[in-house]
């Protein structure tokens, strides 16, 4: 029986390392259009933003944990660490306290903050944030 699996594992294994070689360089395999080609695309060797190659060095940061008063501090903490990104969540529930009623004006001003320190955002949505909403924020939320 152990014989069998490892032989169907090692075909597995085989044969995704032959599609990989396979289509390695093929660019045929792998064309993307790009609705601003102008402002941001990526080929093989990484992303090119505003005609210029750049490697994305991306540090977390959750700014729904954070009071805005201290996003400055973390900010220049993260750009002198040599991270050109921060990416974050973008919690739905933090953002619509009440049904129907989204309020995004702290997410804009996280992103103004970013701009300020010559910082890119990568922007990740989900619909709940729960337990990582720390500072008692959710016990805050719950009270309401």
């Amino acid at each position: 029986m152990k014989k069998k699996f490892f032989a169907a594992l090692a075909v597995s294994l085989f044969s995704l390392l032959l599609l990989h070689i396979l289509s390695y360089g093929s660019d045929s395999l792998r064309t993307v259009h790009f609705s601003h080609p102008n402002i941001i695309r990526y080929d093989n060797h990484g992303f090119i933003i505003n005609g210029k190659r750049t490697y994305i060095f991306s540090a977390g940061f959750h700014y729904c944990r954070l009071v805005p008063e201290l996003w400055n501090d973390r900010l220049q903490k993260i750009k002198a660490a040599g991270f050109n990104t921060v990416e974050t969540y973008v919690p739905w529930n933090f953002h619509e306290k009440e049904p129907g009623r989204t309020d995004l004006s702290q997410l804009d001003e996280f992103i103004k903050a970013c701009a300020q320190h010559d910082l890119y955002v990568i922007i990740r949505p989900r619909a709940l944030y729960l337990c990582r909403m720390g500072r008692g924020r959710m016990a805050a939320l719950a009270c309401r």
